[in-house]
């Protein structure tokens, strides 16, 4: 089993270019083993925790060597007063 552990968690406090959530940072390769176009699933959350929106973001650059990162970039569709967590 592999897995990625996130580094870079950055969260756009303004509305993308069509109105959403930007999300942006770097993902960190954290095992022996070179990974291709590793994915992020990001959930956000509402103030009574329910889930309000989910964003699948792949990385800009496709290939995450070991001990490297890769940077990614992707926006949802809720604004970032949409959603609390």
């Amino acid at each position: 089993m592999t897995s990625s552990r996130l580094s870079g968690f950055n969260v756009y406090d303004k509305p993308g270019a069509y109105g959403g959530t930007r999300l942006f940072g770097e993902i960190r390769n954290t095992t022996d083993e070179t990974l291709n176009s590793p994915g992020l699933y990001v959930t956000l959350y509402d103030g009574e925790d329910r889930i309000v929106d989910s964003i699948t973001i792949y990385p800009l650059i496709g290939i995450a060597a070991s001990g490297g990162t890769t940077p990614y970039d992707g926006s949802g569709d809720l604004s970032p007063d949409d959603w609390v967590r």
